[in-house]
This record gives C-alpha cells, sequence and structure tokens, in this order.
C-alpha cells in the first residue's frame, strides 16, 4: 500500500512539475510580446516626436528645406539644425536595426526609416550632406540606408515624399525669399 501511495505521490509530483514549466513557458511568451510591443512602439514614439518636433517649429522646417535644397550653402544655425535632426533621425535607425536584430520589431518598421532618410538623401542638398555625413555615421546605418537609397535611386521618390520633400524645399526657399 505505501509503495502504491509513493507512485501516486510521484505521479501527482510529476504533474504538478509538467504543469507548473507549462505556466512558465506561457508566461515567458506573453512577457517576449510585451517586450515586443513596447520596443515597436518606443521606436514609433521617438520618430514621431522628430517629425513633430519638425511639424511644430517653422524655423527647424525651413532649415531641413533649405539643407534638403542647397547643402551647405545655409545659415550656420541651418546647418547646425539639420545635422542635430539628421543624427537623431539617424539614432532611431540604429536603435531600429539593433531592435530588429534581436527580433523585436520587424524588417518593415525599420525600413520605413530607412526610407525616409534615404530620400532626404537623394535630394540636391540632402546628397551633399550625405556624402560628407559617413564620418558621424554608425557604419551599419551608413551602409542600410545606403543600400536603400540605390534602390530609391531606381524606383524614385514614390508616395507621400513625393509631396513631402518638394514641400520642404519649397519652405527652405520661402525662408530665404524672406531674408531679402
Amino acid at each position: 500500500m505505501l509503495e502504491v501511495l509513493s507512485q501516486i505521490g510521484e505521479l501527482v509530483g510529476g504533474l504538478g512539475a509538467l504543469i507548473a514549466l507549462i505556466y512558465l513557458a506561457r508566461q515567458i511568451q506573453q512577457s517576449n510580446v510585451i517586450v515586443r510591443a513596447q520596443s515597436r512602439q518606443t521606436l514609433l514614439d521617438t520618430a514621431s516626436a522628430g517629425d513633430w518636433d519638425l511639424a511644430r517649429d517653422t524655423d527647424l522646417l525651413e532649415a531641413f528645406g533649405a539643407a534638403l535644397d542647397r547643402w551647405p550653402d545655409i545659415s550656420d544655425e541651418q546647418r547646425t539644425k539639420f545635422t542635430l535632426g539628421m543624427t537623431r533621425y539617424l539614432a532611431n535607425i540604429q536603435n531600429g536595426l539593433q531592435l530588429h536584430e534581436a527580433g523585436l520589431v520587424d524588417a518593415a518598421l525599420v525600413r520605413q526609416m530607412g526610407n525616409n532618410m534615404a530620400m532626404c538623401a537623394l535630394t540636391p542638398g540632402g546628397a551633399r550632406w550625405w556624402a560628407a555625413a559617413e564620418r558621424i555615421i554608425h557604419p551599419d546605418v551608413y551602409a542600410y540606408v545606403e543600400r536603400l537609397r540605390a534602390e530609391s535611386k531606381e524606383e524614385g521618390l514614390g508616395g507621400l515624399l513625393d509631396e513631402v520633400l518638394p514641400f520642404w524645399i519649397r519652405m527652405g526657399r520661402d525662408a530665404v525669399s524672406s531674408w531679402d
């Protein structure tokens, strides 16, 4: 009788351990889903904050427009604002690449951010800035954006950026006209 009770106890203990392992696996799975969602949201929030800064600050918007049109022939203040803004975007891309490598964000999100940078680097002034900016850009980010830039050259700007970039450039030209 004692032997049967011992075997039943082992069976119950084994089932308890199995249930605990299943529960822990489920908790880890849920935790991973939450971490992926938080990583994606943080990356989106950071990128969006930069976009909103640009939308709310006329001087910054004019600096971007002027730089994308005729870099480096703009004021020192505009060069500084543009470079700081672009390095912020580049840092977001670097974060996105690292999060993607860790499996926390999808490639499409990182590509969306990279495409924005590639499109800016295809404008007349943006291309001149980009050529000189390699020294301040992480090599992985530079290579990634260069690849997207090459693809974009083949495909053309396309979509929303066909409207946005000319608007930014026009803003820069309007700012210069208002100085005259």
